[in-house]
C-alpha cells in the first residue's frame, strides 16, 4: 500500500510539473541564454562521450585488436581520468575566472577528440580518451560555478535544472545517431561529433561577457592529488588485469602495496592540510554517509549502460544502429524524468522519491532476470525502464539530503565529494564488472553463450547491489522518521 502510495504521489508531481512549465517561464538575458547553452553543450560532451563510445566498442576492438580487457581502458582511461583530476575540478573554479577554465577545457576535448578520431593504434586511442576525461575536469565544476555567478540566488537553481536537463534530452538522441555513423561509416566519426559542438560551446561563452568573478589563491593539495591518482590506478589496474596476469603475478601484488600505501598516504595527508581535497570532518554526520553511500551504488546501475551495449551486440547480435535504436527508452526516460525530477522532488520530498525509484528499479530488474533465458531485445525492456525512471531520481534527492545534513560553510565541498566519489564508482564499477565478464569471454569457444552468461552474472550483482541500495534507503527514512533528522 505505501508503494502505491508513492506512485499517486510521484504521478500527482508530474501533473503539476507539466502544469507549472507551461504557465510559468524563466525569463532570461542574452548573457543568461548563452551562458545556459554553453553549459549544456560542456555537461553533453562529457555524458555523450561515454554512451557512444561504449555502442562503438565492439568495430573498435575488430579494427584495433584490443585483448578482451584491454578494451575497457578506452571507457575506464576517460573514467579513470576524469574521476582522479574531478577532484581539482573545484578548485579550479574557485582558483580561475570560470570562463577561461571552461574555454581550456573545450579546447582540450576538441584537440583530443582530433587525436582519438586519428589514432593507428590501441595506446593512442587510450592517450587520447584519458586527454578526454582530463578535459572534462575543466567543464563540470567551472560550468556550475558561471551560472552561479551570472544567475540570481532564486533563479539559479531553475537555470541548474534547464542546463542538466536539456544535456540528458541532448544525449538521448546520441546513441542512435552514433550507432547510425558507426554502422554506415565508421566508429572513428563519433569522435567529430564532439567538433561543432566544442566551437559553439566557445562561441556561446564569448558572448557571455559576465563580470569578473571574485577568486581565492588557495593552494592545491597536490601531494594529496598524487597519492589519490596513484591509488586508483592501482586498484583499476588490478581489478581488470588481474584474471589475465594472474593473482599471484608480481606485477599485481605490488601494485596492490603500492595501492594500500598510497591509500594511508592520501588520508594522512588530507588530515593534516589546511586547504584538502575531501575534509573528513563532514564524514562524521551518519546522514552525509548514507546519502553519499546511495549515491555510489546508485552510479554503478548507471554506468553498466556500457556491458548492456556489448552484450546487446555480443549476445544478441544487433547492430550498432539497432542497438542505438534500442537504447532509445532509456535515455528517452533519462531525460524527460531529468527534466521534472526537481519538482518531483519538491512535490513529495526526497525520501518518498528515493522509496519509489529503487522500488520501481527492484522489481523491474527482477522481471529481466526471470526473462533472460529468452535471450530477446524485450526480456531486457523491463529493466532498461526501470534504469531510466530511477537514474536521476536515486541520484537528485541526494544532492538535497547533503546539503540538509551539513552546515552552510560545508555544503560546496560535501557536493564535491560526493560527485567525486560517484565517478570514482564509475571506475571501479566498470572494472569489476567487466572482470565478471571477462571471466566467461576469456578462452571461450562459443562467444555467444559466453557474453549471455557473463552479463547474466552482472545483471545478478546490479540487482544484489539495488537490494542493498533498498535496505539503505529504507533505513535512512527509518532514522529520520525516528530522530526526525
Amino acid at each position: 500500500m505505501k508503494s502505491l502510495k508513492n506512485m499517486v504521489y510521484f504521478a500527482y508531481a508530474i501533473i503539476c510539473n507539466i502544469n507549472q512549465t507551461f504557465h510559468k517561464g524563466i525569463f532570461m538575458s542574452k548573457k543568461q541564454i548563452l551562458a545556459i547553452i554553453t553549459v549544456t553543450l560542456s555537461f553533453s560532451l562529457t555524458m555523450i562521450d561515454i554512451s557512444i563510445v561504449a555502442l562503438a566498442l565492439p568495430s573498435i576492438n575488430k579494427e584495433l585488436n584490443f585483448s578482451t580487457l584491454s578494451i575497457q581502458w578506452v571507457i575506464n582511461a576517460y573514467l579513470l581520468i576524469m574521476a582522479a583530476f574531478g577532484l581539482i575540478g573545484g578548485k579550479l573554479s574557485d582558483m580561475y575566472q570560470p570562463k577561461n577554465v571552461i574555454i581550456t577545457g573545450l579546447i582540450l576535448f576538441l584537440l583530443s577528440s582530433l587525436g582519438a578520431f586519428s589514432s593507428v593504434n590501441s595506446y593512442e586511442l587510450v592517450f587520447f580518451r584519458a586527454i578526454q576525461g582530463f578535459s572534462c575536469v575543466f567543464l563540470a565544476a567551472p560550468g556550475l560555478k558561471l551560472l552561479v555567478e551570472i544567475f540570481p540566488k532564486e533563479t539559479v537553481g531553475k537555470a541548474m535544472g534547464i542546463a542538466t536537463g536539456t544535456a540528458a534530452i541532448v544525449l538521448t538522441f546520441a546513441p542512435t545517431l552514433g550507432g547510425i555513423i558507426v554502422e554506415y561509416l565508421s566508429w572513428r566519426y563519433i569522435f567529430l561529433i564532439n567538433v561543432p559542438i566544442c566551437l559553439i560551446a566557445i562561441a556561446c561563452l564569448f558572448g557571455t561577457k559576465e563580470h569578473e568573478i571574485k577568486t581565492t589563491k588557495h593552494p592545491l593539495d597536490i601531494k594529496g592529488f598524487i597519492s589519490i591518482v596513484i591509488a586508483l590506478f592501482c586498484l583499476v589496474f588490478n581489478i581488470m588485469e588481474s584474471k589475465s596476469l594472474g593473482y599471484d603475478s608480481v606485477i599485481i601484488i605490488s601494485l596492490f602495496i603500492i595501492f594500500i600505501i598510497s591509500l594511508i598516504s592520501f588520508i594522512y595527508i588530507e588530515k593534516n592540510t589546511s586547504h584538502p581535497l575531501i575534509d573528513f570532518k563532514i564524514l562524521a554526520n551518519h546522514k552525509f554517509i548514507l546519502s553519499v553511500i546511495i549515491a555510489v551504488l546508485a552510479q554503478m546501475q548507471l554506468i553498466s549502460l556500457v556491458y548492456w551495449v556489448m552484450y546487446f551486440q555480443n549476445a544478441l547480435l544487433y547492430n550498432p544502429a539497432e542497438t542505438g535504436i534500442l537504447f532509445l527508452p532509456v535515455y528517452i526516460l533519462l531525460g524527460v524524468v531529468g527534466i521534472f525530477s526537481g519538482s518531483i522532488i519538491q512535490k513529495i520530498g526526497p525520501y518518498k522519491t528515493l522509496i519509489f525509484s529503487i522500488t520501481i528499479l527492484l522489481i523491474t530488474y527482477l522481471i529481466s532476470l526471470f526473462l533472460m533465458p529468452n535471450k530477446t531485445y524485450l526480456s531486457m525492456l523491463p529493466a532498461l525502464i526501470g534504469i531510466g525512471i530511477a537514474g536521476t531520481l536515486l541520484t537528485n534527492p541526494l544532492k538535497l539530503l547533503v546539503l540538509e545534513s551539513v552546515p552552510k560553510e560545508h555544503t560546496g565541498i560535501a557536493l564535491g565529494t560526493m560527485k567525486n566519489l560517484q565517478q570514482i564508482s564509475s571506475t571501479i564499477s566498470l572494472a569489476i564488472l567487466g572482470a565478471v565478464i571477462s571471466h566467461y569471454s576469456l578462452g571461450a569457444t562459443d562467444i555467444i553463450n559466453a557474453a549471455y552468461f557473463g552479463f547474466y552474472n552482472v545483471m545478478i550483482i546490479l540487482t544484489i547491489v539495488a537490494f542493498i541500495t533498498a535496505f539503505i534507503i529504507y533505513y535512512l527514512n527509518f532514522i529520520k522518521i525516528k530522530y526526525s533528522i
